[in-house]
């Protein structure tokens, strides 16, 4: 038998220790409706928790977007791009953000919401540039997971 299936734990182990995100933040969201225990929590554009089954057991850290041309730029959505968050409705904890690049011109567009008949938080993204530039571009998803708050 190989020697990697006698393993019991994976290379590298333990990784880094887990860590929080900022305290900061811009909004909280949840479902209107019982049936979803779901909540999350969004600061700079991204979201920055998720809680289930209950509003004290965090099951992610954060959870944003990588974005390449694979040439000359690579910009992390909460460090790079300049952000504007508003709420979709006064009466809802649901949000809209939108990310701008100031000089490499393009624009995502993002609707958070959670389901209202799942536990599961749901973003609607939409992305603006130049047509040579939008056939080139990206996306890459960067969620770091703490099931159960254990990191």
């Amino acid at each position: 038998m190989p020697q990697l299936l006698k393993r019991s734990h994976a290379f590298g182990k333990p990784g880094i220790e887990p860590r929080w995100t900022s305290a900061r933040k811009e909004g909280i969201g949840t479902a209107y409706s019982v049936a979803s225990r779901v909540w999350f929590t969004l600061w700079q554009g991204i979201v920055t928790e998720i809680y289930y089954p209950t509003v004290d057991r965090p099951q992610i850290r954060d959870w944003q977007f990588l974005i390449t041309d694979g040439e000359t730029f690579f910009h992390e959505e909460k460090r790079d791009l300049q952000t504007r968050t508003e709420y979709v409705s006064e009466d809802a904890l649901a949000f809209r953000v939108i990310h701008e690049h100031p000089t490499i011109g393009y624009k995502i567009e993002k609707t958070i919401i959670a389901d209202p008949h799942t536990p599961c938080v749901l973003q609607h993204v939409k992305v603006h540039a130049a047509p040579e530039l939008l056939k080139k571009l990206r996306f890459y998803s960067l969620c770091a997971p703490h099931c159960g708050g254990g990191g």
